[in-house]
């Protein structure tokens, strides 16, 4: 068909396909079109040439699928392409542009919301193995490497990871991927570790994180080994944070807090406290519709298990809940927000931990003893002692055998072995 018959409903908007990028260049069409294999993760990439008139701004226009909310994300890329004066320069580096971006994703990069696109830019050359440096590395894992068992919270270590080597790295050499040593590692971990105050558990997650992402790339084949393996992990004292709460100091707490007009968090406690939810996903991304009148459900996917569980609601929290008028918000809504009220995004992970922080200053109690799982402790020895099995116990608190639950629960002091010793016959 010659050119000038080629009619198209938005003739200054071209589809860029590879195999027929002719199409623009040449004064005829294929007969048959070649089909593209589809590409994971892109949705659509078209070229807006402006009827190929050179004198007005043309832009690529990119629709990829958002890897964690599966929503599509669009961009449109202007500066690059009109840096070239001539048709066929601008539709070679459009090509260029596609393949580039079909090779990070075929290797398993996925693009959020969050991903910056610079990572396409030709200025941009750090990820190839060669060039590739830690920060980089760590940067394009997090943005793009997809874990379908991945939890929120390891997300987030990976991305405050990143946050600590580019503070870690103002006093060091920036280092590329392919020469990190295991003392690079361990200095960066103490770094971590003396700058974050953080226990032997929280070292521990950073350095099996740290490790991982070397890992994804030995695979990669970019890198050889992992340095991560000489570095020993630390020891782990138990129940040294781990300090309940009386009553009367957690009743100080919620009056407190209702007089600062946070009775969301006053919601938030009794959920850890009569529940034995855990704090982090597990309660974060509690949503409406997880609810029913005497029972809420915690999604697997949410859990720390990765397996959900049905916990019965204690007539104290059910009405709370009530009080609060939870059940009349949309089910999509999550419980706790930074609104003080359901809303369609959920709190962020240090949300309730600053505010406790604030609460036990007010109340005169050590923040730096009582963590945000003191709610949850308290709980659980009150349960205890008032009659709860440990099989009882094991389910709300979500752990996987009853043995797991004694030694939790020994470690809170709510279990002694000892009691026989006041009742010795004296000799």
């Amino acid at each position: 068909m010659p050119a000038g018959k080629f009619k198209s409903r938005h003739p200054d908007r071209v589809k860029v396909c590879l195999s027929d990028l002719y199409l623009f260049i040449t004064t005829k069409v294929p007969k048959k079109s070649a089909k593209i294999a589809r590409v994971p993760g892109l949705l659509s990439f078209k070229i807006y040439s402006a009827k190929m008139d050179l004198s007005k701004t043309w832009y690529l226009d990119i629709t990829l699928q958002d890897s964690t909310t599966g929503k599509p994300i669009r961009r449109r890329i202007k500066k690059r392409i009109n840096e070239y004066a001539t048709v066929s320069e601008r539709l070679s580096f459009a090509e260029a542009y596609r393949e580039k971006l079909t090779q990070l994703l075929l290797s398993g990069y996925r693009f959020s919301s969050q991903t910056s696109f610079d990572v396409l830019d030709e200025k941009n050359e750090n990820l190839s193995p060669d060039k590739l440096s830690l920060q980089d590395a760590i940067q394009s894992f997090y943005d793009g490497k997809v874990v379908a068992n991945r939890s929120r919270a390891t997300t987030n270590r990976i991305g405050f990871l990143l946050s600590l080597l580019k503070e870690f790295e103002k006093n060091h050499r920036p280092i590329l991927l392919k020469d990190v040593t295991s003392e690079h590692c361990q200095a960066l971990l103490d770094y971590i570790q003396k700058s974050r105050n953080i226990e032997g558990k929280t070292y521990n997650h950073y350095r099996a994180t740290l490790s991982s992402i070397f890992v994804h790339y030995i695979k990669k084949n970019w890198i050889k080994w992992n340095p991560v393996l000489a570095v020993a992990a630390k020891s782990i004292s138990k129940g040294n944070r781990h300090y309940p709460l009386t009553l009367d100091q957690i009743r100080r707490l919620k009056e407190i807090a209702l007089r600062e007009g946070d009775s969301q968090f006053v919601l938030y406690m009794y959920f850890c406290f009569y529940t034995l939810i855990r704090p982090g996903d597990e309660l974060h991304l509690l949503q409406v519709g997880d609810l029913d009148d005497t029972s809420a459900w915690v999604q697997g996917k949410n859990a720390k298990k990765r397996v959900g569980r049905r916990i019965k609601l204690a007539p104290p929290l059910q009405k709370l809940i009530q009080e609060n008028g939870i059940m009349g918000y949309p089910k999509d809504h999550y419980i706790f927000s930074a609104f003080k009220k359901p809303f369609p995004k959920p709190a962020g992970v240090n949300y309730f931990y600053k505010r406790q922080k604030k609460y036990l200053h007010l109340a005169g109690l050590d923040a730096g003893r009582h963590d945000v799982y003191c709610f949850k402790h308290s709980g659980a020895i009150h349960m205890h002692l008032n009659g709860a099995t440990v099989v009882e116990i094991m389910h709300l608190a979500g752990h996987s055998n009853p043995t797991q639950t004694m030694d939790y629960l020994h470690n809170l002091g709510a279990i002694s072995n000892m009691g026989h010793l006041e009742r010795m016959p004296e000799i």
